[in-house]
Protein backbone atom coordinates (compact mmCIF):
# COMPACT_ATOMS: atom_id res chain seq x y z
CA UNK A 1 0.00 0.00 0.00
CA UNK A 2 2.77 2.41 0.54
CA UNK A 3 4.26 2.23 -2.66
CA UNK A 4 0.86 3.13 -4.13
CA UNK A 5 0.58 5.92 -1.98
CA UNK A 6 3.76 7.39 -2.83
CA UNK A 7 3.15 7.01 -6.51
CA UNK A 8 0.10 9.33 -5.45
CA UNK A 9 2.05 12.04 -4.10
CA UNK A 10 4.46 12.61 -7.20
CA UNK A 11 3.09 13.39 -9.90
CA UNK A 12 0.28 15.71 -7.25
CA UNK A 13 3.14 17.74 -6.73
CA UNK A 14 3.61 18.51 -10.40
CA UNK A 15 0.30 19.63 -10.07
CA UNK A 16 12.81 19.61 6.98
CA UNK A 17 14.79 17.20 5.64
CA UNK A 18 18.24 15.90 7.38
CA UNK A 19 21.32 14.38 5.62
CA UNK A 20 22.02 12.36 8.15
CA UNK A 21 21.00 9.60 10.84
CA UNK A 22 20.03 11.56 14.21
CA UNK A 23 21.49 10.64 17.17
CA UNK A 24 18.13 9.45 19.01
CA UNK A 25 16.31 6.58 16.81
CA UNK A 26 12.55 8.36 16.58
CA UNK A 27 9.67 5.79 18.20
CA UNK A 28 7.53 4.94 20.41
CA UNK A 29 9.68 4.02 23.47
CA UNK A 30 9.57 6.33 26.52
CA UNK A 31 13.64 7.26 27.90
CA UNK A 32 14.22 7.45 31.38
CA UNK A 33 15.65 10.46 31.79
CA UNK A 34 19.57 9.86 31.86
CA UNK A 35 19.04 7.54 28.93
CA UNK A 36 17.62 10.81 27.48
CA UNK A 37 20.10 12.93 28.21
CA UNK A 38 22.88 10.32 27.34
CA UNK A 39 21.70 9.84 23.63
CA UNK A 40 20.83 13.54 23.21
CA UNK A 41 23.53 15.59 25.27
CA UNK A 42 26.21 15.30 22.14
CA UNK A 43 24.41 17.36 20.02
CA UNK A 44 23.68 20.60 22.80
CA UNK A 45 25.85 23.03 22.77
CA UNK A 46 26.89 26.52 23.74
CA UNK A 47 27.12 29.84 22.54
CA UNK A 48 29.56 32.53 23.05
CA UNK A 49 29.08 35.77 21.42
CA UNK A 50 31.27 38.93 20.86
CA UNK A 51 31.28 42.34 19.47
CA UNK A 52 33.93 43.73 17.14
CA UNK A 53 36.86 44.45 19.64
CA UNK A 54 36.31 40.78 20.73
CA UNK A 55 34.40 41.87 24.18
CA UNK A 56 31.86 39.14 25.00
CA UNK A 57 28.56 39.62 24.71
CA UNK A 58 26.22 37.16 25.58
CA UNK A 59 26.08 33.41 26.49
CA UNK A 60 23.77 31.05 25.51
CA UNK A 61 22.46 27.40 24.11
CA UNK A 62 21.80 25.96 20.98
CA UNK A 63 21.23 22.53 19.54
CA UNK A 64 22.39 21.03 16.03
CA UNK A 65 19.82 19.92 13.89
CA UNK A 66 21.83 18.44 10.95
CA UNK A 67 25.12 16.77 10.54
CA UNK A 68 27.00 19.58 8.44
CA UNK A 69 26.67 22.10 11.30
CA UNK A 70 23.06 23.78 11.29
CA UNK A 71 22.23 24.85 15.09
CA UNK A 72 19.22 26.13 16.40
CA UNK A 73 19.05 28.80 19.10
CA UNK A 74 17.95 32.24 20.09
CA UNK A 75 17.83 35.51 18.38
CA UNK A 76 18.80 37.51 20.91
CA UNK A 77 21.79 35.07 21.93
CA UNK A 78 23.45 36.39 18.56
CA UNK A 79 21.32 40.22 18.86
CA UNK A 80 24.18 43.10 18.11
CA UNK A 81 27.11 39.97 17.95
CA UNK A 82 30.14 40.55 15.42
CA UNK A 83 31.17 37.00 16.07
CA UNK A 84 30.48 33.92 17.74
CA UNK A 85 31.75 30.32 18.97
CA UNK A 86 30.11 27.33 19.39
CA UNK A 87 31.38 24.61 21.58
CA UNK A 88 30.47 21.15 21.83
CA UNK A 89 29.53 18.74 24.75
CA UNK A 90 32.99 16.99 23.80
CA UNK A 91 35.14 20.13 24.27
CA UNK A 92 35.22 20.96 20.45
CA UNK A 93 35.17 24.44 19.10
CA UNK A 94 33.75 26.20 16.04
CA UNK A 95 33.43 29.34 14.83
CA UNK A 96 30.03 30.59 13.35
CA UNK A 97 30.57 30.95 9.69
CA UNK A 98 27.38 32.79 9.40
CA UNK A 99 23.46 32.88 9.92
CA UNK A 100 21.48 30.25 7.74
CA UNK A 101 18.14 31.85 8.65
CA UNK A 102 16.99 34.14 11.37
CA UNK A 103 13.85 36.30 12.49
CA UNK A 104 13.81 38.67 14.95
CA UNK A 105 9.95 38.69 15.87
CA UNK A 106 10.13 34.63 16.96
CA UNK A 107 13.44 34.83 18.06
CA UNK A 108 15.29 32.09 16.53
CA UNK A 109 18.42 31.70 14.37
CA UNK A 110 19.57 29.37 12.31
CA UNK A 111 23.15 29.42 12.33
CA UNK A 112 25.50 27.55 10.49
CA UNK A 113 29.56 26.21 11.49
CA UNK A 114 31.69 24.61 9.35
CA UNK A 115 31.50 20.51 10.44
CA UNK A 116 30.61 17.30 9.09
CA UNK A 117 29.49 14.35 10.73
CA UNK A 118 28.26 15.96 13.45
CA UNK A 119 25.47 14.76 16.00
CA UNK A 120 22.26 16.12 16.18
CA UNK A 121 18.37 16.17 17.47
CA UNK A 122 15.41 15.68 15.13
CA UNK A 123 12.58 18.18 15.66
CA UNK A 124 9.00 16.54 16.78
CA UNK A 125 5.40 18.03 16.24
CA UNK A 126 4.97 20.05 19.21
CA UNK A 127 1.17 19.73 18.59
CA UNK A 128 0.69 16.70 20.04
CA UNK A 129 1.80 18.06 23.04
CA UNK A 130 -0.57 17.81 26.43
CA UNK A 131 -0.72 19.68 29.21
CA UNK A 132 1.41 17.30 31.98
CA UNK A 133 3.97 15.74 29.41
CA UNK A 134 6.79 15.04 31.04
CA UNK A 135 9.65 17.44 29.32
CA UNK A 136 13.47 18.11 29.50
CA UNK A 137 15.56 20.65 29.06
CA UNK A 138 19.64 20.93 28.47
CA UNK A 139 21.58 23.76 27.93
CA UNK A 140 24.64 26.43 29.78
CA UNK A 141 22.52 28.19 32.40
CA UNK A 142 25.18 31.35 34.08
CA UNK A 143 28.05 29.04 31.73
CA UNK A 144 27.29 25.37 33.22
CA UNK A 145 27.66 23.43 30.42
CA UNK A 146 25.69 20.14 29.81
CA UNK A 147 23.15 21.30 32.87
CA UNK A 148 19.54 18.85 32.69
CA UNK A 149 16.41 20.09 34.10
CA UNK A 150 13.22 18.73 34.05
CA UNK A 151 9.40 19.12 34.60
CA UNK A 152 6.02 19.33 32.69
CA UNK A 153 4.34 21.50 30.12
CA UNK A 154 1.91 23.26 32.67
CA UNK A 155 0.32 25.23 30.22
CA UNK A 156 -0.37 25.91 26.18
CA UNK A 157 -0.35 29.56 25.56
CA UNK A 158 -1.14 31.61 22.50
CA UNK A 159 -0.03 35.13 22.80
CA UNK A 160 -1.50 36.62 19.35
CA UNK A 161 -1.92 34.95 16.15
CA UNK A 162 1.14 32.94 15.09
CA UNK A 163 2.85 32.93 17.98
CA UNK A 164 2.60 30.95 20.65
CA UNK A 165 4.61 29.32 23.75
CA UNK A 166 4.52 26.25 26.18
CA UNK A 167 4.76 27.11 29.23
CA UNK A 168 6.65 24.64 31.65
CA UNK A 169 7.71 24.01 34.95
CA UNK A 170 11.22 23.42 33.68
CA UNK A 171 13.71 25.77 35.33
CA UNK A 172 15.10 27.91 33.50
CA UNK A 173 17.87 30.60 33.97
CA UNK A 174 20.07 33.02 32.26
CA UNK A 175 22.43 31.26 29.31
CA UNK A 176 19.42 28.24 28.97
CA UNK A 177 17.96 30.50 25.76
CA UNK A 178 18.07 28.58 22.67
CA UNK A 179 18.81 25.38 24.36
CA UNK A 180 16.44 22.08 23.45
CA UNK A 181 12.81 21.49 25.18
CA UNK A 182 12.75 17.48 24.78
CA UNK A 183 9.73 14.92 24.86
CA UNK A 184 10.99 11.76 26.35
CA UNK A 185 11.33 9.81 23.07
CA UNK A 186 14.40 12.62 22.98
CA UNK A 187 13.12 14.78 20.15
CA UNK A 188 13.13 18.17 20.56
CA UNK A 189 9.54 19.95 21.29
CA UNK A 190 10.67 23.26 21.89
CA UNK A 191 12.90 26.13 21.81
CA UNK A 192 13.87 26.93 25.55
CA UNK A 193 13.68 31.43 25.98
CA UNK A 194 14.20 33.35 28.47
CA UNK A 195 12.36 37.06 28.97
CA UNK A 196 9.31 36.07 28.20
CA UNK A 197 7.41 38.44 31.34
CA UNK A 198 4.15 37.31 31.24
CA UNK A 199 3.85 37.93 34.62
CA UNK A 200 5.72 37.24 37.70
CA UNK A 201 6.08 34.09 39.77
CA UNK A 202 7.83 30.34 40.16
CA UNK A 203 7.98 28.17 37.57
CA UNK A 204 6.77 29.98 35.11
CA UNK A 205 8.94 29.21 32.41
CA UNK A 206 8.77 29.46 28.18
CA UNK A 207 9.55 27.82 24.98
CA UNK A 208 9.04 28.57 21.49
CA UNK A 209 7.12 25.40 20.20
CA UNK A 210 8.81 23.48 17.56
CA UNK A 211 5.95 24.09 15.10
CA UNK A 212 6.61 27.57 15.27
CA UNK A 213 10.41 27.51 13.92
CA UNK A 214 10.10 24.76 10.83
CA UNK A 215 9.19 27.10 8.32
CA UNK A 216 12.30 28.72 9.25
CA UNK A 217 14.28 25.87 9.52
CA UNK A 218 13.32 24.69 6.18
CA UNK A 219 13.36 28.22 4.52
CA UNK A 220 17.65 28.66 4.82
CA UNK A 221 19.20 31.46 1.96
CA UNK A 222 22.03 32.25 1.16
CA UNK A 223 24.39 32.51 4.44
CA UNK A 224 24.68 35.84 6.13
CA UNK A 225 27.62 37.21 8.30
CA UNK A 226 26.28 37.93 11.75
CA UNK A 227 26.27 41.83 10.94
CA UNK A 228 24.57 41.82 7.80
CA UNK A 229 21.90 39.71 9.86
CA UNK A 230 21.29 42.44 12.85
CA UNK A 231 19.33 44.55 9.29
CA UNK A 232 16.52 41.92 9.97
CA UNK A 233 15.31 43.09 12.65
CA UNK A 234 14.57 46.28 11.28
CA UNK A 235 12.12 45.74 8.12
CA UNK A 236 12.25 49.10 5.92
CA UNK A 237 9.37 51.50 5.56
CA UNK A 238 9.06 50.94 2.15
CA UNK A 239 8.18 46.92 3.53
CA UNK A 240 4.42 47.32 3.74
CA UNK A 241 3.61 48.81 0.29
CA UNK A 242 1.13 47.45 -2.05
CA UNK A 243 4.11 47.04 -5.13
CA UNK A 244 6.03 45.20 -2.49
CA UNK A 245 3.51 43.13 -1.34
CA UNK A 246 2.62 42.22 -5.08
CA UNK A 247 5.88 41.75 -5.31
CA UNK A 248 6.06 39.12 -2.15
CA UNK A 249 3.57 37.32 -3.50
CA UNK A 250 4.67 36.39 -6.67
CA UNK A 251 7.81 35.59 -5.66
CA UNK A 252 6.17 32.74 -3.50
CA UNK A 253 4.45 31.97 -5.99
CA UNK A 254 7.69 31.34 -8.28
CA UNK A 255 9.02 29.44 -5.13
CA UNK A 256 6.12 27.15 -4.94
CA UNK A 257 6.44 26.03 -8.67
CA UNK A 258 10.29 25.72 -8.28
CA UNK A 259 9.43 23.20 -5.13
CA UNK A 260 7.28 21.28 -7.23
CA UNK A 261 9.69 21.41 -10.23
CA UNK A 262 12.22 19.39 -7.62
CA UNK A 263 9.98 17.30 -6.62
CA UNK A 264 9.17 16.22 -9.41
CA UNK A 265 13.36 15.26 -9.78
CA UNK A 266 13.84 13.71 -6.88
CA UNK A 267 15.31 16.64 -5.21
CA UNK A 268 13.72 16.65 -1.70
CA UNK A 269 15.52 18.76 0.41
CA UNK A 270 15.68 21.63 -2.43
CA UNK A 271 11.83 21.52 -2.38
CA UNK A 272 11.64 22.12 1.34
CA UNK A 273 13.85 24.99 0.98
CA UNK A 274 11.71 26.52 -1.78
CA UNK A 275 8.19 25.86 0.01
CA UNK A 276 9.63 27.13 3.40
CA UNK A 277 10.89 30.53 1.84
CA UNK A 278 7.35 30.59 0.22
CA UNK A 279 6.07 30.12 3.45
CA UNK A 280 8.67 32.81 5.07
CA UNK A 281 7.10 35.10 2.66
CA UNK A 282 3.32 34.15 3.01
CA UNK A 283 2.99 32.03 6.26
CA UNK A 284 -0.52 31.37 5.29
CA UNK A 285 0.64 30.26 1.86
CA UNK A 286 -1.54 26.65 1.61
CA UNK A 287 -0.14 25.89 -1.45
CA UNK A 288 3.20 26.50 0.28
CA UNK A 289 2.62 24.46 3.00
CA UNK A 290 1.01 21.51 0.78
CA UNK A 291 3.79 21.09 -1.09
CA UNK A 292 6.19 21.19 1.73
CA UNK A 293 4.31 18.44 3.49
CA UNK A 294 4.24 16.22 -0.20
CA UNK A 295 8.02 16.88 0.09
CA UNK A 296 8.42 16.16 3.70
CA UNK A 297 6.35 12.43 2.80
CA UNK A 298 8.49 11.97 0.14
CA UNK A 299 11.19 11.77 2.80
CA UNK A 300 9.51 9.61 5.06
CA UNK A 301 9.16 12.55 7.15
CA UNK A 302 5.63 12.03 8.02
CA UNK A 303 5.30 13.71 11.42
CA UNK A 304 6.25 17.01 9.44
CA UNK A 305 4.55 15.97 6.52
CA UNK A 306 0.50 15.77 8.64
CA UNK A 307 1.86 18.95 10.25
CA UNK A 308 2.17 20.21 6.81
CA UNK A 309 -0.80 19.30 5.86
CA UNK A 310 -2.78 20.27 8.71
CA UNK A 311 -1.68 23.99 8.18
CA UNK A 312 -2.72 23.73 4.38
CA UNK A 313 -6.23 22.67 5.43
CA UNK A 314 -6.29 25.66 8.16
CA UNK A 315 -5.52 28.16 5.77
CA UNK A 316 -7.71 26.47 2.77
CA UNK A 317 -10.41 24.76 4.19
CA UNK A 318 -11.93 24.38 0.81
CA UNK A 319 -9.25 22.95 -0.96
CA UNK A 320 -9.78 19.59 -1.13
CA UNK A 321 -6.92 18.76 -2.60
CA UNK A 322 -5.15 19.43 0.77
CA UNK A 323 -7.46 17.11 2.40
CA UNK A 324 -6.72 14.48 0.09
CA UNK A 325 -3.02 14.77 1.03
CA UNK A 326 -3.60 14.83 4.64
CA UNK A 327 -6.16 11.37 4.47
CA UNK A 328 -3.16 10.20 2.34
CA UNK A 329 -0.54 10.96 4.86
CA UNK A 330 -3.16 9.26 7.30
CA UNK A 331 -3.34 6.31 5.65
CA UNK A 332 0.50 5.85 5.54
CA UNK A 333 0.90 6.13 9.09
CA UNK A 334 -1.69 3.66 9.78
CA UNK A 335 -4.28 5.72 11.30
CA UNK A 336 -7.80 5.04 8.87
CA UNK A 337 -10.13 6.60 11.27
CA UNK A 338 -8.37 9.62 10.32
CA UNK A 339 -7.67 9.38 6.84
CA UNK A 340 -11.36 8.88 6.12
CA UNK A 341 -12.20 12.26 8.22
CA UNK A 342 -10.02 13.83 5.97
CA UNK A 343 -11.07 12.11 2.79
CA UNK A 344 -14.33 12.40 3.10
CA UNK A 345 -14.75 16.14 4.06
CA UNK A 346 -12.53 16.24 0.29
CA UNK A 347 -15.43 14.49 -1.39
CA UNK A 348 -17.98 16.75 0.21
CA UNK A 349 -16.02 19.61 -1.09
CA UNK A 350 -15.50 18.21 -4.38
CA UNK A 351 -17.74 15.15 -5.67
CA UNK A 352 -15.61 14.49 -8.98
CA UNK A 353 -12.41 14.35 -6.96
CA UNK A 354 -11.65 11.16 -8.23
CA UNK A 355 -8.41 10.59 -6.22
CA UNK A 356 -10.35 11.44 -3.47
CA UNK A 357 -12.82 8.76 -3.89
CA UNK A 358 -10.04 6.26 -5.08
CA UNK A 359 -7.77 6.62 -1.39
CA UNK A 360 -11.19 6.27 0.40
CA UNK A 361 -12.01 3.59 -1.11
CA UNK A 362 -8.73 2.20 0.32
CA UNK A 363 -8.91 3.36 3.88
CA UNK A 364 -12.49 0.71 3.89
CA UNK A 365 -10.46 -1.71 2.67
CA UNK A 366 -8.01 -0.90 6.10
CA UNK A 367 -10.96 -0.90 7.80
CA UNK A 368 -12.48 -4.13 6.27
CA UNK A 369 -15.49 -2.45 5.33
CA UNK A 370 -15.88 -4.19 1.79
CA UNK A 371 -19.16 -2.98 1.30
CA UNK A 372 -18.03 0.84 1.16
CA UNK A 373 -15.00 0.30 -0.29
CA UNK A 374 -16.83 -1.20 -3.23
CA UNK A 375 -18.86 1.84 -3.88
CA UNK A 376 -15.73 4.28 -3.78
CA UNK A 377 -14.17 2.45 -6.00
CA UNK A 378 -17.14 2.09 -8.68
CA UNK A 379 -17.83 6.34 -8.17
CA UNK A 380 -13.59 6.05 -9.60
CA UNK A 381 -14.57 3.65 -12.27
CA UNK A 382 -17.67 6.65 -13.71
CA UNK A 383 -15.66 9.61 -12.79
CA UNK A 384 -12.85 8.17 -14.86
CA UNK A 385 -13.20 5.25 -16.66
CA UNK A 386 -10.14 4.62 -17.58
CA UNK A 387 -8.20 4.73 -13.97
CA UNK A 388 -6.69 1.30 -14.08
CA UNK A 389 -5.87 1.44 -10.28
CA UNK A 390 -9.56 1.69 -9.38
CA UNK A 391 -10.82 -1.20 -11.89
CA UNK A 392 -7.80 -3.01 -10.05
CA UNK A 393 -8.66 -2.05 -6.22
CA UNK A 394 -12.40 -2.71 -7.29
CA UNK A 395 -11.90 -6.54 -8.61
CA UNK A 396 -9.78 -7.27 -5.22
CA UNK A 397 -12.85 -5.90 -3.13
CA UNK A 398 -15.55 -7.78 -5.11
CA UNK A 399 -16.75 -11.29 -4.22
CA UNK A 400 -14.42 -14.19 -5.78
CA UNK A 401 -17.34 -15.93 -7.05
CA UNK A 402 -18.52 -13.18 -8.63
CA UNK A 403 -17.66 -12.54 -12.50
CA UNK A 404 -17.64 -9.17 -11.71
CA UNK A 405 -14.73 -9.17 -10.25
CA UNK A 406 -12.73 -11.13 -13.53
CA UNK A 407 -14.41 -7.97 -15.27
CA UNK A 408 -12.80 -5.11 -12.89
CA UNK A 409 -9.65 -7.12 -12.69
CA UNK A 410 -9.47 -8.08 -16.89
CA UNK A 411 -10.59 -3.98 -17.33
CA UNK A 412 -7.16 -2.94 -15.36
CA UNK A 413 -5.22 -5.11 -17.38
CA UNK A 414 -6.41 -4.31 -20.46
CA UNK A 415 -5.85 -0.69 -19.46
CA UNK A 416 -2.52 -0.89 -18.10
CA UNK A 417 -1.21 -4.02 -19.85
CA UNK A 418 2.21 -4.03 -17.37
CA UNK A 419 -0.11 -3.99 -14.19
CA UNK A 420 1.50 -7.12 -12.49
CA UNK A 421 -0.24 -6.92 -9.59
CA UNK A 422 -3.48 -6.94 -11.26
CA UNK A 423 -2.16 -9.90 -13.53
CA UNK A 424 -1.32 -12.05 -10.08
CA UNK A 425 -5.12 -11.26 -8.66
CA UNK A 426 -7.09 -11.97 -12.15
CA UNK A 427 -5.02 -15.90 -12.55
CA UNK A 428 -5.65 -16.21 -9.23
CA UNK A 429 -9.25 -15.16 -9.62
CA UNK A 430 -9.57 -17.31 -12.59
CA UNK A 431 -7.99 -20.41 -10.60
CA UNK A 432 -10.88 -20.04 -8.03
CA UNK A 433 -12.73 -20.48 -10.71
CA UNK A 434 -11.94 -23.11 -12.26
CA UNK A 435 -11.07 -21.34 -15.64
CA UNK A 436 -7.68 -23.53 -15.72
CA UNK A 437 -6.72 -22.13 -18.87
CA UNK A 438 -7.40 -18.44 -18.19
CA UNK A 439 -5.39 -18.83 -15.15
CA UNK A 440 -2.08 -20.15 -16.91
CA UNK A 441 -2.70 -17.08 -19.41
CA UNK A 442 -2.82 -14.56 -16.85
CA UNK A 443 0.50 -16.40 -15.01
CA UNK A 444 2.27 -16.21 -17.85
CA UNK A 445 1.50 -12.55 -18.71
CA UNK A 446 2.68 -11.88 -15.42
CA UNK A 447 6.22 -13.74 -15.70
CA UNK A 448 6.68 -11.67 -18.40
CA UNK A 449 6.98 -8.71 -16.23
CA UNK A 450 9.24 -8.01 -13.54
CA UNK A 451 7.72 -8.13 -9.80
CA UNK A 452 9.19 -7.70 -6.45
CA UNK A 453 6.24 -8.84 -4.88
CA UNK A 454 8.08 -11.37 -1.92
CA UNK A 455 5.49 -13.63 -1.65
CA UNK A 456 4.14 -14.12 -5.47
CA UNK A 457 7.48 -15.10 -6.64
CA UNK A 458 8.60 -16.88 -10.21
CA UNK A 459 9.09 -19.81 -8.09
CA UNK A 460 5.13 -19.88 -6.46
CA UNK A 461 4.08 -18.62 -9.96
CA UNK A 462 5.32 -21.45 -11.43
CA UNK A 463 3.94 -23.51 -8.81
CA UNK A 464 0.47 -22.29 -9.25
CA UNK A 465 0.85 -23.05 -13.15
CA UNK A 466 1.29 -26.61 -12.19
CA UNK A 467 -1.06 -27.18 -10.46
CA UNK A 468 -3.23 -25.61 -13.10
CA UNK A 469 -2.23 -28.03 -15.69
CA UNK A 470 -2.32 -31.43 -13.26
CA UNK A 471 -6.41 -29.93 -12.56
CA UNK A 472 -6.68 -30.10 -16.61
CA UNK A 473 -4.71 -33.61 -16.64
CA UNK A 474 -1.95 -31.89 -18.89
CA UNK A 475 0.53 -34.42 -16.48
CA UNK A 476 3.59 -33.77 -18.34
CA UNK A 477 3.22 -29.41 -18.37
CA UNK A 478 2.44 -29.87 -14.96
CA UNK A 479 5.77 -31.94 -14.03
CA UNK A 480 7.58 -29.22 -16.50
CA UNK A 481 6.58 -25.68 -14.19
CA UNK A 482 6.90 -28.10 -10.35
CA UNK A 483 10.74 -28.63 -11.76
CA UNK A 484 10.52 -24.92 -12.67
CA UNK A 485 9.80 -24.34 -9.65
CA UNK A 486 12.15 -26.14 -7.93
CA UNK A 487 14.98 -25.27 -9.85
CA UNK A 488 14.55 -21.32 -9.09
CA UNK A 489 14.10 -22.50 -5.58
CA UNK A 490 17.13 -24.39 -4.85
CA UNK A 491 19.22 -21.88 -7.28
CA UNK A 492 19.14 -19.52 -3.93
CA UNK A 493 19.04 -19.27 -0.41
CA UNK A 494 15.73 -19.53 1.28
CA UNK A 495 15.20 -16.24 2.15
CA UNK A 496 11.81 -16.59 4.31
CA UNK A 497 9.70 -19.36 5.79
CA UNK A 498 7.17 -19.18 2.89
CA UNK A 499 10.65 -20.50 0.64
CA UNK A 500 10.70 -23.04 3.11
CA UNK A 501 6.92 -23.95 2.93
CA UNK A 502 6.99 -23.63 -0.93
CA UNK A 503 9.79 -26.26 -1.41
CA UNK A 504 8.01 -28.66 0.87
CA UNK A 505 4.73 -27.86 -1.03
CA UNK A 506 6.49 -28.29 -4.71
CA UNK A 507 7.85 -31.59 -3.18
CA UNK A 508 5.07 -33.09 -2.30
CA UNK A 509 3.15 -32.31 -5.51
CA UNK A 510 5.80 -33.78 -7.88
CA UNK A 511 5.71 -36.73 -5.60
CA UNK A 512 1.69 -37.24 -5.91
CA UNK A 513 2.24 -36.42 -9.27
CA UNK A 514 4.97 -39.17 -10.43
CA UNK A 515 2.67 -41.20 -8.23
CA UNK A 516 -0.56 -40.50 -10.80
CA UNK A 517 2.06 -40.62 -13.49
CA UNK A 518 2.81 -44.58 -12.63
CA UNK A 519 6.96 -43.08 -12.11
CA UNK A 520 6.95 -44.82 -8.58
CA UNK A 521 10.61 -44.50 -8.89
CA UNK A 522 10.26 -41.16 -9.08
CA UNK A 523 7.69 -40.39 -6.89
CA UNK A 524 9.67 -42.69 -3.79
CA UNK A 525 12.69 -39.95 -4.83
CA UNK A 526 10.57 -36.98 -3.66
CA UNK A 527 8.49 -38.76 -0.95
CA UNK A 528 11.93 -39.21 0.64
CA UNK A 529 13.08 -35.51 0.19
CA UNK A 530 9.91 -34.42 1.23
CA UNK A 531 9.45 -36.29 4.28
CA UNK A 532 13.10 -35.44 5.19
CA UNK A 533 12.98 -31.92 4.53
CA UNK A 534 9.26 -31.85 6.75
CA UNK A 535 11.46 -33.85 9.56
CA UNK A 536 13.95 -31.33 9.17
CA UNK A 537 12.38 -27.54 8.66
CA UNK A 538 16.17 -26.07 9.65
Amino acid sequence: MHHSIVSFLLPLALATATAGQTRTAPGDKQLTVSDLVGSTSGAVVQIVTSDSTGKELALGSGFLISPDGKIVTNYHVIKGAHSAVVKLADGAFFPVAGVWAADAALDIAILRVNGTGLPFLRLAPSDNLRVGDHVVAIGSPLGLEGTVSDGIISALRAESPGKNWLQTTVPVSHGNSGGPLLDMKGAVVGVITWGVNLQEGQNLNFAIPSDEIKPLVASGHQQLSLDAVQSLETPSATSTTTDTTVDDEQKADSLVAEGHKFVASKDYERAIHDFGEAIRINKENPAAWNGLGIAHSLLDQHDEAITDFKQAVNYAPNWEECWVSLGVEYLIVNKPNDAQAALQQAVGLKASDATAWLYLGKVYVALHNDEQATRCFKQVTVIEPNNAEAWYELGKVLDSGDSEKIAALTKAVQLKPDYVEAWSSLALTFNGAKRYDDAITAWNRRLALKSTDAYLTDARVYSFIGGDYESEGKLKEAETAYLDALNRLQSQPYATNDDRLLVNLVLESLYLLYDKMGNHKEAAHYRQAWLYLAQHPN
